[in-house]
């Protein structure tokens, strides 16, 4: 009991130090990739457009799709996907993560999220941190 009081008193302190900014950029990530679970689950015509949602205003738009970009680039899912305009990228993408079972594309998902959240914040933090902060953002949402 007492290990679990110790982890929860380091996530307390973690979660205390994050900013409004910081907490906006995980909440983009993870609209980032629940749209692109939506998409794998019932694909739509415009791929860019599922993913990241229009009513997001236009600059975070593009720093959400060049970090979505980066990141996917990273998890090195896209082998098959290069040299793709970023449409047929994102198609190409969903078709690679189709390929992979449920909770592998869930586990891809969620640490594209986390990739997406340094990216957009400029990799201030450690990456566990971002990990951290995306688990437990996706948990408050889903309450």
């Amino acid at each position: 009991m007492k290990f679990l009081k110790r982890i929860w008193r380091a996530i307390s302190s973690l979660w205390n130090k994050v900013d409004d900014y910081l907490e906006q950029h995980v909440e983009y990530a993870l609209a980032v990739t629940n749209g692109l679970k939506k998409f794998l689950e019932s694909p739509v015509a415009d791929v860019i457009e599922a993913i990241i949602p229009g009513d997001i205003d236009r600059i975070v738009r593009q720093q959400l799709l060049q970090a979505t970009k980066v990141s996917v680039t990273a998890l090195g899912i896209v082998d098959a996907c290069k040299g793709l305009s970023d449409a047929d990228k994102f198609r190409c993408i969903v078709a690679e993560l189709q390929k992979l079972p449920a909770d592998g594309r869930d586990a891809v998902l969620f640490k594209l999220a986390a990739l997406i959240t340094k990216n957009l914040n400029g990799a201030k933090l450690p990456q566990r941190t971002y990990d951290l902060l995306v688990q437990g953002k996706y948990f408050e949402l889903k309450k």
